[in-house]
């Protein structure tokens, strides 16, 4: 994916002019004789492989955080009267409101962007 990403023609892409310290570009091109790469090509691969990782966390603290509710869920179910067949009835209340915060963080982490 990364390479088809990196052979792209001048009519599928746009020029983005960025500014490093001189010691990072020092980096930058020594990183970039070594891998026998371009320099333009050292600096998509990295900012693409970054946007990767950072794909993967964020996929990783979402899985983290539905194990820690589902966790809680099976918890009360046990301690609370009823709580199994509760949990089943309460079950679509629970995904819209689930849906309805995670508009309204997506509304507010928007509005902080445009800040």
């Amino acid at each position: 994916m990364i390479t088809q990403q990196l052979n792209r023609s001048a009519r599928d892409s746009a020029r983005v002019q960025v500014r490093f310290a001189l010691d990072e570009l020092q980096q930058l091109k020594e990183r970039s004789r070594a891998e026998g790469a371009t320099l333009s090509a050292t600096v998509r691969a990295l900012a693409l492989g970054s946007m990767d990782q950072q794909s993967a966390e964020t996929a990783a603290y979402a899985l983290a955080a539905v194990v820690a509710a589902e966790h809680v869920l099976r918890l009360l179910q046990t301690i609370v009267p009823d709580g199994a067949s509760r949990s089943a009835r309460l079950a679509a209340e629970a995904w819209a409101g689930g849906l309805e915060r995670v508009s309204i963080a997506r509304a507010e982490l928007g509005g902080e962007a445009e800040r």
